[in-house]
């Protein structure tokens, strides 16, 4: 996994912070509420990284090559396997993919 900060946190602390992340993003109203805590909560950076992946996975869903979505949205080989393996490997995970598109 990525090192995100030099301060660790304990896997408990890990798992109860990400839980509240999910449980606050099921709690919005609507995509306006959401739009308007994730511009002030993510960096711009972060909301463009974002939305690549979202880009990458939808784009994987309509049977893209990795090539062609990778120089598209300048993005990995090894990024796009990993995001098409997630797909493959959870029937779950792909439908709710495709549900959103």
């Amino acid at each position: 996994m990525t090192k995100i900060s030099r301060y660790g946190l304990k896997e408990k602390q890990r798992e109860r912070f990400t839980k509240e992340l999910w449980d606050l993003f099921a709690s919005f109203e609507d995509a306006a509420a959401a739009n308007n805590f994730l511009v002030h909560y993510l960096t711009p950076a972060e909301i463009i990284i974002f939305a690549k992946r979202w880009q990458a996975l939808q784009r994987l869903a309509k049977k893209k090559s990795y090539g062609e979505i990778g120089m598209e949205l300048k993005m990995s080989s090894t990024t796009l396997s990993r995001y098409s393996n997630c797909m493959r490997a959870d029937a779950k995970f792909r439908e709710d993919i495709f549900s959103r598109m």
